[in-house]
């Protein structure tokens, strides 16, 4: 007899390696993570707790990093695609990176491309969706493109900056917001 484990947390980070995901939840949860300026640092979900004024608590995932072609296990794509599919809500954390010929909008795109092939169900699930590391230089002309194209509810989408702290305040309340309307 085999039991498998389905919820391993309220949200889970979902971007691509090096976005910032371990970053986030060292930060939101005040724990240590392994962070490094490489692909795939993170091998296994990290796991936080977020704490209110209010005593209340959410669980966050930092879920490793999805590359295209998960779906068919490129990487270690199918047990990374599974630890999303045991979260009630995502986060998708898109990094903007200036200086290297990626279209942030595009990485956004695959990743729920990359849910959808693996579970279509996955696509259903209540998020949001933060572009990362707006303290760098010459973010703003990507995360312009990127609003104009984001076709969801713009209050789903966030400016962050996980290592300098900059509207983490406001994402921790969405999120609060977001487990709270999955859990009622």
């Amino acid at each position: 007899m085999e039991l498998e484990l389905k919820l391993i947390a309220d949200i889970g980070f979902v971007g691509m390696p090096n976005a910032g995901k371990s970053t986030l939840i060292s930060k939101l949860a005040h724990i240590e993570v392994k962070i490094a300026p490489y692909p795939f640092t993170t091998l296994r979900p990290n796991l936080g707790i977020v704490e209110f004024d209010d005593f209340s608590r959410i669980l966050i995932a930092d879920i490793p990093g999805i590359i295209e072609n998960a779906h068919e296990n490129k990487g270690l794509g199918i047990s990374f695609l599974r630890h999303i599919e045991r979260t009630s809500a995502l986060v998708y954390l898109i990094e903007l990176a200036p200086y290297e010929e990626r279209d942030p909008f595009e990485e956004f795109l695959m990743l729920r491309r990359e849910l959808e092939a693996y579970d279509p169900a996955m696509l259903e699930k209540p998020f949001l969706t933060a572009l990362n590391k707006i303290d760098q230089e010459n973010t703003a002309e990507l995360a312009a493109s990127f609003r104009a194209r984001y076709p969801y509810d713009p209050s789903t989408l966030l400016e962050i900056s996980a290592l300098e702290g900059i509207q983490t305040d406001l994402l921790r309340e969405k999120l609060r917001s977001l487990v709270h309307a999955v859990r009622f």
